[in-house]
């Protein structure tokens, strides 16, 4: 993993061997037969998407392609919820600002519906 700034926050890798996709070892892959999807839901375990197979290596810098260069290596074997759920000052489009606010679900204009962070005040706005 890269040196990282004090501010910077960890992103935790899987371990190799394990699929980037479903977050399963071969050797759990192999024990439980499982096919390659997200596992998602509340109540019960439902698959979100379902992949053709397991995803073993790596990401690509074209994979990363909505991370910023100088943070891509952070993510190489980071899951999808990982990379979905990327700091918005790694991604390349950056902060996501509210058009307008929303008191019902806490959504105030000119802060990132992402992360929170009021970018009127700091010109971070995307």
């Amino acid at each position: 993993m890269t040196t990282q700034a004090a501010d910077t926050p960890v992103i935790q890798g899987l371990p190799e061997g394990t699929c980037l996709q479903c977050e399963q070892t071969k050797a759990q892959v192999r024990a439980n037969e499982t096919f390659c999807g997200l596992v998602g839901g509340y109540e019960y375990q439902e698959v979100e998407a379902e992949w053709p197979k397991h995803h073993w290596r790596d990401w690509t810098d074209a994979e990363l392609s909505l991370i910023k260069p100088e943070f891509r290596d952070l993510y190489r074997r980071a899951s999808i919820p990982g990379i979905q759920y990327a700091s918005c000052e790694h991604r390349v489009r950056g902060h996501n600002p509210a058009a307008a606010t929303d008191r019902e679900y806490m959504i105030f204009a000119g802060h990132c519906i992402d992360c929170g962070h009021d970018t009127t005040k700091d010109g971070t706005q995307a």
